[in-house]
């Protein structure tokens, strides 16, 4: 949909970046909490996070 901002968008949807399921955020999740394989973080997972890619 055009003619609006991307945080009035009518087509987003919270995804939640512990579970994976959209509808909610991460804060709120009831899933058991999950961890980043690439920064070592809580609450998201590798292909989520927004730091650079760690190669080992």
């Amino acid at each position: 949909a055009r003619g609006h901002m991307s945080y009035d968008c009518p087509l987003k949807d919270d995804k939640c970046f512990n579970c994976g399921k959209l509808g909610h955020k991460a804060e709120v999740c009831r899933a058991a909490k999950v961890f980043c394989f690439n920064c070592g973080e809580e609450g998201h997972k590798s292909p989520a996070c927004r730091k650079p890619r760690v190669t080992r």
